[in-house]
């Protein structure tokens, strides 16, 4: 029986790959069709091992026009990896700016979809030393952009006590995800539109500090996962800005700028809380991102007044206690459908009843915030 050639390729590239190995490997990929050769490259983490060998340059440069976005995507994924000399940063410029319109931003957001910290923001602001090739990446991205038409949004999303309850929040168990956050994620991510640019626009945005092998980022990957999050992306804080508030504000506000840079088609809605520096990121948001910004929402978690949730409310940010709360403010905004708001509806009050809870007081109080925001939930909305 003739072996399925990825399945041959993933035995070929196990282990230490020999001459002969890689001699092997090299045939299997040149004399693959293209389709044959596309479905070979789906594994990012199989086709990172093949990149020390002489089989990058067969995917890279000999076969790269046959390459379909994923397998595009796991190259460039592949290149980055390790060690990113200039002649890699060279094919990375060249592997993205082949790709034009909409299929750029398929490309970009599968980048993003890496099960490790090589994320685009990575690729392009950390791997990436030659100032030239960045630059040229950025415009491409940038003319690309101009040609795309429509109004869709990323969602940047805090992490501890917006999605969920692990610092100063004492009204959830700590580690509970809160009951609604990933509904309401999941409508955003519809938005209003029939049909979708992009799927998978969340992107989270953490004063949790990054560190030069990816370790802490990868274990906040994987606790999000574990925690039923989907796909995402993670832009990451620094040791040296978690000292004061404005410092985590002002790298979060950094690395939103960079963000909107590989992102300009997007609109884009910040989801944070009043525990740290969110509501200046807000604030700075809505004033240095002018016209981009579709909603600034922030997760009260420290009681703050009605008088002072108005005059935030007046500069465009709002205070929310549940995600029932959060969602009619979205719809509101129109940011999410009729159909939208029932489903972040329904997975809260249901998500409420699966909460370990720590005591009855707990409970209590938690509860009577959620009814205080299903009573400004819209006449006509279908409540469970």
């Amino acid at each position: 029986m003739t072996q399925n050639p990825r399945a041959l390729l993933q035995v070929l590239a196990s282990g230490r790959i020999s001459r002969s190995d890689e001699q092997a490997i090299v045939d299997l990929l040149t004399k693959a069709d293209a389709a044959g050769l596309n479905e070979m490259l789906v594994d990012p983490e199989l086709t990172d091992r093949l990149m020390s060998t002489r089989a990058a340059v067969v995917l890279a440069v000999t076969r790269r026009a046959e390459l379909d976005l994923v397998s595009r995507s796991t190259v460039i994924h592949g290149l980055q990896t390790g060690r990113t000399d200039r002649a890699a940063e060279a094919l990375i410029a060249e592997l993205l700016c082949e790709v034009h319109g909409e299929d750029l931003t398929v490309l970009k957001n599968l980048i993003d979809a890496t099960p490790n910290h090589h994320d685009l923001s990575e690729l392009v602001f950390e791997d990436i030393d030659d100032v030239a090739i960045r630059q040229s990446i950025l415009d491409h991205i940038a003319e690309q952009a101009a040609t795309l038409t429509g109004r869709e949004s990323k969602v940047l999303s805090d992490i501890d006590d917006t999605t969920l309850s692990a610092l100063h929040d004492r009204r959830f168990p700590r580690g509970t995800i809160y009951p609604g956050v990933i509904a309401l994620w999941d409508a955003l991510d519809l938005g209003i539109a029939a049909k979708p640019r992009s799927l998978g626009d969340l992107t989270f945005i953490t004063a949790r500090p990054a560190d030069l092998i990816g370790f802490i980022e990868n274990r906040t990957r994987d606790h999000l996962r574990s925690s039923g999050v989907g796909r995402s992306s993670v832009l990451s804080g620094s040791f040296m800005h978690l000292l004061t508030r404005s410092g985590m504000a002002d790298k979060k506000i950094e690395n939103i700028a960079r963000y909107h840079l590989l992102y300009p088609e997007y609109r884009l809605v910040f989801i944070g809380d009043s525990g740290q520096g969110d509501v200046i990121v807000a604030q700075r948001l809505l004033a240095e991102f002018s016209g981009v910004v579709d909603a600034c929402l922030i997760h009260d978690i420290v009681q703050t007044d009605a008088e002072t949730r108005a005059k935030y409310a007046d500069e465009g940010v709002i205070f929310f206690d549940t995600y029932v709360g959060a969602a009619v403010a979205a719809h509101a905004k129109g940011l999410i459908t009729d159909a939208g708001l029932a489903g972040v509806i329904k997975a809260t009050v249901e998500g409420f009843d699966q909460v370990d809870w720590r005591d009855e007081q707990q409970e209590q109080t938690s509860r009577e915030l959620l009814e205080q925001d299903l009573l400004s939930v819209p006449a006509g909305t279908t409540l469970p």
